[in-house]
């Protein structure tokens, strides 16, 4: 039982620090589960269609976003990114104090050559030259290998020292995904590795409860993106993103089971997901 004090007591320092540690430190230093929002989004075709992004953000200060832009399957090749629409739809996504974005690259499994790769994460370091308003604060690595091998490790060190060097990328954060839970020295490499990239059904099968069961980093390095969520109810959703957040500290969620990242879908907008998150 807790011990109560008197008026006429003085509680001992060990006291005070052992209720400190079991009831108060826990609660400040459990992490919120934070939002990795894929955006692949095309803005020419429709100039709001980043809108409900904005709404969830808004909706929802006390949840952070970290967004993955995408102008060009990549920064594209010019150093002024995606055209018009884009810098500014970007301006304003980064005026939201909870937002940070970061920039996608792919690597091709391992097998894009470095130079490819090192002139894309020097553009998306460019853009804090050339309008601090749309600066990225890292990289995402997609197309990851799962195998880790000495070719794979330094290929990969060699693209975190890209990175980490940079300081035009601000806050510097590697995100990498293999998709798939893969060997713990990943984590030796970025600072969030995406150990489930797949789809709903996938996500509940055994095979990957039992491998993801193999990853011992902690929950605020993972992170999981789930797509192709259909067929479930709006309970089924928030029951299945409050799962997820045992696994994982970044997360994101979408019923549509094809170009997940290209759109929002209509059962799970980014609203919902977002509120789920906060709840």
């Amino acid at each position: 039982m807790m011990q109560v004090f008197s008026r006429f007591q003085v509680p001992s320092p060990f006291s005070v620090f052992t209720l400190l540690a079991i009831y108060i430190l826990p609660a400040v230093c459990a992490a919120r589960t934070k939002a990795l929002i894929p955006l692949y989004v095309d803005l020419e075709k429709n100039a709001n269609a980043w809108d409900p992004l904005y709404s969830a953000v808004q909706s929802h200060p006390n949840i952070d976003f970290t967004v993955i832009v995408n102008p060009g399957d990549g920064p594209g090749p010019n150093a002024n990114p995606g055209g018009q629409k884009f810098v500014k739809a970007t301006e304003k996504l980064k005026s939201y104090r909870n937002v940070q974005i970061i920039g996608y690259v792919k690597i091709g499994y391992g097998k894009r050559s470095m130079n490819s790769v090192t002139g894309e994460i020097n553009r998306y370091a460019g853009w804090r030259k050339g309008n601090g308003k749309i600066a990225v604060d890292g990289i995402f690595l997609d197309e990851a290998t799962e195998i880790w091998n000495a070719t794979s490790e330094r290929y990969l060190q060699d693209v975190q020292r890209l990175i980490k060097g940079n300081s035009n990328l601000g806050a510097r954060h590697i995100t990498i995904n293999p998709g798939t839970p893969p060997n713990d020295k990943f984590f030796t490499i970025a600072d969030t590795v995406c150990v489930v990239e797949n789809k709903y059904s996938y996500w509940k099968s055994k095979d990957c409860q039992d491998r993801l069961s193999k990853v011992t980093a902690p929950r605020d390095r993972r992170c999981i993106i789930v797509h192709s969520a259909t067929g479930l109810n709006r309970d089924g959703y928030r029951n299945l993103t409050r799962s997820l957040e045992s696994k994982a500290g970044y997360l994101f969620v979408t019923d549509l089971s094809k170009n997940y990242y290209e759109g929002w879908g209509k059962s799970y907008p980014p609203t919902e997901f977002a509120k789920d998150l906060s709840s």
